[in-house]
């Protein structure tokens, strides 16, 4: 998938969020969490590509195609299916 600027921009605004509600600390490690763009770039495509498919999914339950297939694919990595 291309990640555009616009993207990124969508994914800032995300990863934002999540500091936020996490209170800036890693939800995992309780680590503090960097500023977005401090993110290496393929963290920074991984939270625009959330961006994406939660939008992906938004437009097919505006067209009324609910279940949206995204939604039931697996969310594990391949090498663990």
């Amino acid at each position: 998938m291309e990640i555009t600027k616009e993207h990124l921009a969508w994914g800032k605004v995300a990863y934002n969020g999540y500091i936020k509600q996490s209170k800036g600390k890693s939800l995992i490690s309780g680590e503090p969490l960097p500023s977005f763009d401090k993110l290496r770039r393929e963290i920074q495509d991984a939270w625009a590509a959330a961006v994406i498919a939660v939008k992906l999914n938004q437009d097919m339950v505006d067209r009324e195609m609910w279940p949206a297939p995204i939604l039931e694919e697996s969310t594990e990595p391949k090498e663990n299916q």
